[in-house]
């Protein structure tokens, strides 16, 4: 009878922003707020030195190698067999290689959250954000903002 979540499924509007991408689908949770649905969603919501999160993919970086991927220590000159591999998989007793053994795979292309972030400006005619700091993934790639939840 009672509702726990609440969630949103919002599509975004690349043509607007002059990339001639398709519109993404995905779902927002909505934590007990108004909400005005079927209505556009502007950046007026958030407010200039609010604190914020910021969600996105990645770079991929493709296939790597241990010492790339998770930074092993490269072997010695002398060492029997590869110089950029792990020295070990593990012990004898687990009688499996444990999933904390880094190994070579697939680097970056992972969903990730920043946190913190500030808002310097928003200009609301354009539609732009600057935000302090970094963000993850390619230039072209979204961007998901939300409350600072830290």
């Amino acid at each position: 009878d009672k509702i726990k979540k609440v969630r949103i499924v919002v599509k975004t509007q690349p043509r607007k922003s002059g990339i001639g991408k398709k519109p993404e689908i995905f779902e927002i949770e909505i934590g007990g707020e108004k909400w005005n649905y079927g209505k556009e969603i502007n950046i007026d919501i958030f407010k200039e030195g609010e604190f914020i999160d910021v969600v996105a993919v990645t770079k991929g970086k493709g296939t790597q190698g241990p010492v790339k991927r998770f930074g092993v220590k490269i072997q010695t000159r002398k060492a029997a067999g590869k110089r950029r591999h792990v020295g070990t998989l593990g012990s004898e007793t687990p009688r499996r290689v444990l999933w904390t053994i880094p190994m070579s795979g697939q680097m970056g292309f992972q969903k990730r959250t920043e946190y913190t972030k500030r808002i310097l400006k928003i200009i609301i005619k354009g539609g732009y954000v600057l935000i302090e700091g970094s963000l993850p993934g390619p230039r072209k790639r979204i961007i998901r903002l939300r409350s600072a939840i830290r």
